[in-house]
């Protein structure tokens, strides 16, 4: 089919001289609207060439009156609808000489002309689907005007994710998981971490991934190690858990053996890492320490526990040394009291020992001068306080022999009659002593020597009488016994040159009750003025004496003093 398109000239090109073909830019459109081409372009709609029904403006040329010489256009319109950017338009015309006549319209040139190969670009990722052929075409009288529209299609894509354990060292979990998609499409999906694991970041979980043209690298997903609780699980070995024990052996006083127990609980939480099966711990409860408390053993019947069971301190990893307590006998006291026959005490005696331990009382517990009156006892130790055992004795009269010794008396007194016996101290307790014959000084004397007779009465009844010499002191030996209360010059008696000394009177005395009279014995020497000694005999009520000495001083008289002047 011949389509006349344009009154070109009267002289048409040759067939091999086919048009340039023309790219038109979108943009540039409206502004060739009005070309050479004809006013096809102002058809155009949507980048689309639509053909009028006719589009000749220009008059037909005319080689002779019957024939008429005219050029045919043949229009492809290539629409490039290229991704990610602006629509390229590009318009090829090709053009050929044909012969109009009434029997139609005859081409002139052969081969007819050509439209080039258009160039589709490429776009990575893309691939171009053309609703024609773009390829070089020969145009024909049945070549249609086209208009190709080339689109692109996005390619498959694909690409994956894997995940790496960050508590192992980045090391891959499992396989790669494929996604797939389009170029520049982006897809959303989610990821389950992998069972014993967790997502680092729970947001990964949510993941969004846009395919490129090529070079699509796989997503990485961190994981880490889900750790879940271990404490009390009883099909692992779990150290979350401690019994620390302190075994103590009890031996009783009948050596029955008992076990007390102490327990201290210390605890920890556990965590299981559950990919390694590893298993940590957090801190022991109270600290890691706890007391664990003494243990009070009390008394049983006059025994007790040998040793104490402190309190000590304990760690998760204490292992107490065990503790063996034996009850031993307490310490037990009795006292022997030595009873004669007449029901009196004559001795005691403390006898130490333990719990249900005998004694034997012995001679030589017995007090001295005494035997045993019957058996020796046998004592066994109980738990009572104030443990007493009496033990019958009685006097050894062989052992006792009361000793004589003076007594001195003042004028008047009686003795006490113990005070004849030199070892009363050795006598059994409850022994008396009584004058049998009471010291007699002969008639007239007041002192002098005489004896006694002291009567001594052991607890048993029996008797020893013992002669006692008795001296009776005068009052002169008297006087000299009393130290500073014995009879003295009452003070230091001063006199004037030359004055005449009076006799001694018991004024001159101190402690004079029993003097009977005093003289001078060395009167004082008034002649001489200076101090002197003087002495005088004193006379008792009952005759004796003795000698005082005194002190004087003699001072000048009144002639002395005015012959100094």
């Amino acid at each position: 089919m011949v389509n006349n398109r344009e009154n070109r000239s009267a002289v048409a090109p040759k067939a091999d001289e086919a048009k340039d073909t023309t790219t038109l830019d979108v943009n540039k459109l409206s502004a060739e609207s009005n070309n050479t081409k004809g006013n096809f372009l102002s058809l155009l709609n949507n980048f689309a060439v639509v053909k009028p029904a006719s589009t000749n403006t220009g008059a037909d040329s005319k080689a002779d009156d019957d024939d008429i010489i005219t050029i045919a256009d043949v229009y492809r319109e290539v629409r490039i609808n290229v991704t990610h950017g602006k629509p390229i338009v590009k318009v090829q015309v090709a053009s050929y000489r044909v012969r109009r006549t009434g029997e139609g319209d005859v081409p002139l040139d052969k081969p007819y002309a050509v439209l080039d190969a258009v160039d589709i670009p490429a776009v990575a990722g893309y691939t171009a689907t053309a609703t024609g052929s773009v390829n070089k075409i020969t145009v024909t009288p049945d070549s249609q005007d086209q208009t190709i529209i080339v689109n692109y299609v996005a390619n498959d894509q694909a690409s994956s994710y894997y995940f790496v354990d960050d508590d192992g060292n980045g090391q891959k979990v499992g396989e790669d998981h494929q996604i797939s998609g389009k170029t520049d499409q982006t897809i959303n999906f989610t990821v389950t971490a992998p069972a014993n694991y967790e997502l680092v970041n729970a947001q990964d979980a949510n993941q969004s991934y846009t395919f490129k043209a090529d070079g699509n690298t796989p997503v990485v997903i961190h994981l880490k190690h889900h750790r879940a609780s271990a404490t009390g699980a009883k099909n692992k070995d779990v150290d979350d858990h401690r019994t620390i024990i302190r075994e103590i052996d009890i031996v009783s006083p009948d050596g029955k053996q008992t076990v007390e127990r102490q327990t201290v609980e210390f605890t920890r939480p556990a965590t299981e890492d559950m990919v390694t099966g590893q298993i940590t711990y957090g801190d022991w409860s109270d600290g890691g320490q706890k007391q664990m408390p003494a243990l009070t053993l009390p008394d049983e019947s006059g025994y007790h526990a040998d040793i104490t069971v402190p309190a000590i301190t304990v760690t998760p990893d204490s292992k107490p040394e065990p503790v063996k307590v034996t009850y031993v006998a307490s310490d037990q006291a009795v006292k022997l009291s030595f009873v004669d026959r007449s029901g009196a005490v004559v001795g005691t005696k403390t006898i130490n020992g333990k719990t249900d331990q005998t004694y034997n009382v012995s001679l030589s517990d017995l007090p001295a001068h005494y035997e045993i009156d019957g058996s020796l006892p046998v004592y066994k130790f109980t738990d009572q306080a104030d443990q007493a055992l009496t033990v019958h004795v009685k006097q050894n009269k062989d052992d006792y022999t009361a000793i004589a010794q003076p007594i001195t008396v003042k004028h008047g007194e009686t003795p006490n009659a113990s005070d004849g016996i030199k070892n009363t101290q050795d006598m059994p307790s409850g022994t008396s002593y009584a004058w049998g014959t009471e010291p007699q000084l002969p008639q007239g004397k007041t002192y002098g020597d005489t004896t006694g007779t002291v009567v001594v009465t052991f607890p048993d009844g029996s008797k020893q009488s013992v002669e006692i010499p008795v001296h009776v002191n005068s009052d002169a030996e008297d006087n000299a016994k009393k130290g500073d209360q014995a009879v003295a010059f009452n003070g230091t008696k001063t006199y004037y040159h030359g004055q005449a000394v009076a006799d001694l009177t018991l004024n001159d005395l101190t402690n004079a009750d029993n003097v009977k009279s005093v003289v001078w014995a060395n009167k004082p020497d008034t002649s001489k003025i200076g101090n002197g000694t003087d002495t005088a005999t004193v006379t008792f009520n009952d005759g004796t004496t003795t000698v005082i000495n005194g002190n004087y001083t003699v001072t000048p008289n009144d002639s002395d003093l005015l012959l100094v002047f």
